[in-house]
């Protein structure tokens, strides 16, 4: 396919977002979860991880941040590494299956950017945890498997597709889901094509088991048997407990961000409340939509992705009303953002020209909503977080004497950050209290947000510092060994 314009700039477009997230990478403080990931799977030898399973363990993006960690040692920037390397593959994965359904046209540029530019996506292309590197795999699959149908039949895009679903499960299970729902559409539509001839049947069967399935399982259990062998149901617990709470978190975690610049308008009621009413209709109407252009065209790549949307939602539905698995919210959930979104934009592209006018609008709007949450200060689930790194610094920069310690409270859990600092500064003089511990006892330094600052009057505790972005205070009582 020649290269266009449109395509040029999307390929801009991508190396520019790659540079956005390497900054974050670098500039931003540790989150809760990432310090969390750090202390207990990065420091944790595999032996002694594998007793006791977390959810919070995202097994294969844990095992690349282990060998990161080793090779550069610890930072926030080496701690993201193998997420930073999931985005890319998420991106360009992405800007591929974008360019196969649609050409190298404006189309391709615009749907690419709907997809790129989303705020939430672009958190977890840098912060590290699993999800966006999984959600990569999975479009990496769904690519080579559209490319396998679509002809040529090179046999290596199966072991590639299958591969690719075993690294995607491995990075983080939620996509195991999608993951089975790729698979099985799949199956379908390639034997489906076989009519009756079944010694053709039998062959394409053979075909799918030895060059993806069985690849896709051997990977599988290889990385996940140790880690998943103590795992209960217990510890799945993230997620939705109603469908209307589910599609609300999308809303919030894509559209009406928190700091958006809207925020502290009159505009921000009417406009927080058209993008949930959308963010509840459209997941619905995409996927009639999607059937209905499915079934009528039956063309192999409109199939294989309406299949997999709809099949993922009943999956998924079905998984909660029959055994009470929460459903998607937020994280739990990102893979369904480009998959709802390259079928939204398949949809609209079949329309007549003249029909193209609203979605298209619509489409205009969210772009422009994405602006204005556009942040590279903070992670937008955790802006508490913001300002870890300086409060940490601000700490190390009023040690104590030698020999002295400092005993750690306030704000549950803003210690997750301070424990992954003390040790990347090497701050051996902190002690830090059970994770439950109440922030309204008695310690030599407080870490308090807005809602807890109170304390500092109620404890007489003087104020030290206050990080701007976040409001988290450092507060001391008078006998504090924190020097001045």
């Amino acid at each position: 396919m020649p290269r266009t314009r449109a395509h040029t700039l999307a390929r801009w477009l991508l190396v520019f977002l790659i540079a956005v997230n390497v900054y974050r990478a670098a500039a931003q403080s540790i989150t809760t979860d990432e310090a969390f990931t750090f202390m207990r799977s990065v420091l944790t030898p595999i032996p002694e991880l594998w007793r006791s399973y977390d959810a919070n363990d995202h097994v294969l993006h844990t095992f690349l941040c282990k060998a990161s960690v080793k090779l550069f040692g610890a930072s926030e920037f080496t701690l993201r590494i193998p997420a930073l390397l999931g985005g890319v593959l998420l991106l360009v994965s992405a800007l591929r299956l974008c360019r196969m359904l649609f050409g190298g046209g404006w189309y391709m540029l615009a749907t690419f950017t709907l997809i790129a530019l989303n705020p939430f996506v672009l958190d977890y292309c840098s912060i590290a945890r699993g999800y966006g590197m999984a959600t990569g795999f999975l479009l990496f699959s769904l690519y080579h498997l559209l490319r396998y149908l679509e002809g040529p039949f090179r046999e290596w895009r199966l072991y590639a597709a299958g591969i690719g679903l075993a690294l995607g499960v491995a990075a983080n299970l939620t996509v195991a889901i999608p993951g089975a729902a790729l698979v099985l559409m799949f199956a379908a539509i390639y034997l489906g094509e076989a009519g009756r001839n079944w010694p053709r049947v039998r062959a394409r069967f053979d075909h799918i088991v030895d060059r993806m399935v069985v690849p896709c399982s051997v990977v599988m259990v290889g990385l996940l048997l140790g880690p998943l062998l103590t795992a209960r149901r217990a510890n799945f617990y993230a997620g939705a407990a109603t469908l209307y709470e589910s599609l609300e978190s999308f809303n919030y975690a894509c559209l009406w961000r928190v700091k958006n610049l809207l925020e502290d308008t009159p505009l921000h009621y009417p406009v927080e409340k058209f993008w949930l009413g959308v963010s509840l209709a459209l997941p619905g109407l995409i996927l009639a939509a999607g059937v209905i252009v499915a079934l009528r065209e039956r063309k192999r790549g409109v199939m294989l992705l309406s299949g997999v949307c709809l099949l993922s939602a009943a999956l998924l539905l079905a998984l909660h009303g029959a055994m009470g698995v929460p459903l998607p919210e937020r994280r739990t959930g990102l893979y369904l953002v480009p998959l709802f979104t390259l079928l939204a934009a398949v949809v609209v592209f079949r329309l007549p020209k003249w029909a193209q006018a609203i979605p298209g609008g619509l489409a205009a709007l969210v772009l422009a909503q994405f602006l204005l949450s556009w942040n590279v200060r903070f992670y937008d689930e955790w802006l508490m977080d913001a300002g870890n790194r300086d409060l940490a610094l601000y700490l190390r920069s009023h040690a104590p004497a030698p020999g002295r310690k400092l005993k750690f409270g306030g704000t549950f859990p803003l210690y997750q950050g301070a424990r992954f600092y003390s040790h990347v500064y090497h701050m051996n003089w902190l002690e830090f209290p059970p994770a439950e511990a109440s922030p309204d006892a008695s310690y030599d330094v407080y870490f308090l947000d807005e809602k807890d600052h109170y304390l500092i009057g109620k404890r007489h505790l003087m104020l030290r510092y206050v990080e701007p972005f976040s409001k988290v205070a450092i507060a001391v009582p008078g006998d504090s060994p924190l020097r001045p």
